[in-house]
């Protein structure tokens, strides 16, 4: 099954999650295709910060995302997923209350599968580095009013 728009693979893929048989819940179960004995690298790439995720987070629209990362876009914007600007207020207030944002099994695979990688990023000279790639924002500028009809 693919995007008739884009032909990317639908929200099926091995990447993803589906969501719980109840439609009142809020948590967010594996799927069986998810192969944790086995991750590739692009599996566990956070979009936001292209880098391995530390404390992994899915979103009830089944994107994945650091918890850093995710914590940031909600400072800096608003309750939405970065990806498809899906609202999930409701469910964040209710897995942040019960310890449940993060995806456990999947953290612990990923610190046992990328060690090195984890490693890596949380030395100290590549401290600066990730925490500025985490933290990076970026903010439009704006001309201020005729500076074009100037050039």
């Amino acid at each position: 099954m693919s995007s008739k728009l884009l032909n990317f693979p639908a929200a099926t893929a091995t990447r993803f999650v589906s969501n719980s048989s109840t439609s009142g819940s809020s948590r967010i179960l594996p799927s069986v295709a998810w192969n944790y004995d086995n991750l590739r690298l692009a599996e566990v790439l956070c979009p936001v910060c292209q880098s391995v995720l530390v404390e992994p987070v899915f979103l009830p629209c089944k994107h994945l995302f650091c918890r850093d990362c995710l914590s940031g876009t909600i400072e800096k914007n608003s309750l939405c997923c970065p990806c498809c600007r899906k609202r999930f207020g409701t469910w964040y207030r209710h897995a942040s209350r019960g310890n449940t944002l993060v995806h456990e099994r999947l953290w612990e695979a990923i610190q046992s599968q990328f060690r090195e990688l984890l490693e890596d990023e949380s030395s100290p000279r590549a401290t600066k580095a990730s925490t500025a790639s985490h933290a990076t924002t970026t903010f439009p500028k704006l001309n201020s009013p005729g500076s074009l009809r100037k050039e």
